[in-house]
């Protein structure tokens, strides 16, 4: 296990993760796959530092990454939505699986992040999808606890970004769309993500980042990542001045 990743999620919601019998991805808002179980491992054949780092959507094909990004922004409103959608499983075929999502939001009600388990679609699932409530009453039981634990460490993790915003004259200065283009910048995404997520062209996302250098005094979206770094150091050294006080 990756020492910073233990760190990130606390070792109780690693262990309690590791021990539910379906597989399980835990991610951070911006869809960054921190954990996998070891059932998810054993399922589909992979090692966690194979998984761990990349985007959820880089598992979806292309066909089905439309509908991915729809449920998605259903679990940023806390709104646990299944979905039935094919993956490509460990022996090199594909067959039917239920994302059943768990939602994490912090004390403000804010999207956070999310825990999905991942269930093999068949007759004894299809309750799942026409009962809501049942969603709800599975997602709670099997995830309830990996949630709470990793909602708790997401918030200890790092400044959030909109506090950033307020603090940094050139992030202020940012029009809306060029905040939503930077911020998910921050979080990792590339431009076709971004693209998707806002439902905007490429080419546009690419257009708003070059107005986003413009403010921000950087060339290139390694050299924005970096100054977020920069960024979020300073917020919490400064969060920290604040708690000697």
């Amino acid at each position: 296990m990756n020492p910073e990743l233990l760190a990130l999620l606390g070792r109780p919601a690693v262990e309690v993760m590791d021990l539910v019998p379906v597989a399980v991805v835990a991610t951070e808002a911006d869809g960054r796959i921190v954990h996998v179980n070891a059932e998810f491992c054993r399922r589909f054949s992979t090692q966690a530092d194979r998984v761990v780092g990349l985007q959820t959507a880089e598992h979806i094909t292309d066909s089905e990454r439309a509908r991915f990004f729809e449920h998605w922004n259903a679990w940023e409103q806390g709104i646990p939505r299944v979905l039935r959608i094919e993956l490509t499983d460990g022996a090199g075929g594909s067959r039917l699986y239920l994302l059943v999502p768990g939602p994490i939001l912090d004390s403000k009600g804010r999207f956070r992040g999310v825990v999905v388990a991942f269930i093999p679609a068949g007759p004894a699932t299809s309750a799942i999808e026409s009962h809501p409530s049942g969603l709800a009453a599975l997602a709670r039981s099997v995830l309830r606890g990996v949630s709470d634990e990793l909602a708790d460490a997401l918030r200890r993790s790092e400044p959030d970004l909109e506090d950033l915003r307020r603090h940094v004259p050139a992030l202020a200065a940012l029009s809306e769309r060029e905040w939503a283009v930077a911020s998910r910048l921050a979080r990792g995404k590339r431009t076709s993500m971004i693209a998707a997520e806002l439902r905007i062209a490429a080419s546009t996302v690419r257009n708003h980042l070059k107005g986003i250098f413009r403010k921000t005094g950087v060339a290139s979206q390694d050299a924005l990542v970096e100054r977020f770094k920069l960024w979020r150091s300073e917020a919490t050294a400064r969060r920290a001045r604040l708690g000697r006080r």
